[in-house]
């Protein structure tokens, strides 16, 4: 988590409705952040959260502040964002899990590998996992 505070801190995190119910309810809304939930229920509203109902007028409505703007999850919101981004910072833990929700697949070809950390599992780390940074070519 500490990376994800590093590169997320004092910017925009946009999730889906169901990720920020997902959050621990003592990390709601994210600290250090702006907060916006995208739901598809017309009139819900959450205390110190701004909440779209559409991710185009979510950017619109963001695109003239100088915060990079991070998509934290779920499914539906990677989805339809992933013909918006530029880039991606993607952690991928090596391990096969059991789950009903995925990232969306990636054209490699249209994507360059700009950063890449390895680390291996350890005490605070059950499994191997790598950080990448990744531009749209």
């Amino acid at each position: 988590m500490e990376h994800f505070k590093k590169i997320t801190g004092g910017n925009i995190v946009i999730m889906g409705r169901k990720t920020y119910e997902s959050l621990p309810e003592k990390f709601r809304p994210l600290p250090n952040r702006v907060n916006i939930v995208l739901s598809r229920q017309k009139h819900f509203k959450i205390q110190g959260v701004k909440v779209f109902n559409d991710i185009f007028d979510c950017i619109e409505d963001k695109k003239n502040e100088k915060k990079e703007m991070f998509i934290i999850g779920g499914m539906s919101i990677y989805k339809q964002a992933l013909s918006l981004v530029s880039k991606i910072y993607l952690t991928t833990i090596h391990h096969q899990f059991k789950g009903d929700a995925y990232f969306p697949k990636i054209d490699i070809d249209k994507w360059k590998i700009i950063t890449k950390e390895k680390h291996q599992a350890d005490d605070k780390n059950k499994y191997a996992y790598t950080f990448s940074t990744l531009e749209k070519i």
